[in-house]
């Protein structure tokens, strides 16, 4: 949506030489309506017997007096504070001691007489697959992708 003072602006950039990508540029208007506007302005300096203006060169173009705001970032959602920790126990109570948590059972790969008990135990056996390598993080594509 443009507001009436962009369009404002648009004409009063255009009209003192800018092009009109360059002053659509400036404004934050997409280029296609800007195009249209200026298409509305110039059928009615026609209508109204006057000249249209020539585009300057960047060099040639007076400054903008028009002063645009600022931009910043949408305001974030405020995050929730933390609850409060607990207090801590009063010092004449003894603290326990933290329960024993049982150790990782080992990433070693298992001997052949434990695979062996294993099945025995009814166990099922199953297959792992790991590739000797990473696959490729691209693909070379149509026909060549299914030759990977």
């Amino acid at each position: 949506m443009i507001t009436d003072q962009q369009k404002v602006d648009l004409q009063m950039l255009w009209l003192n030489g800018w092009p009109v990508y360059s002053a659509a540029t400036q404004l934050g208007i997409r280029h296609s309506i800007a195009r249209r506007l200026i298409d509305k302005t110039k059928r009615q300096l026609t209508r109204d017997g006057k000249p249209w203006p020539r585009a300057l060169g960047p060099t040639e173009r007076p400054l903008a007096t028009l002063v645009l705001p600022k931009r910043t970032a949408p305001p974030r959602l405020a995050t929730p504070p933390a609850p409060p920790a607990p207090p801590p126990p009063p010092p004449s109570v003894p603290l326990a001691a933290p329960p024993a948590q049982p150790a990782p059972p080992s990433r070693a790969r298992p001997t052949f007489e434990e695979q062996l008990a294993r099945i025995a135990a009814g166990a099922r056996l199953t297959r792992k697959f790991k590739p000797p390598s990473p696959d490729h993080p691209f693909t070379l594509g149509g026909v060549g992708s299914s030759l990977l």
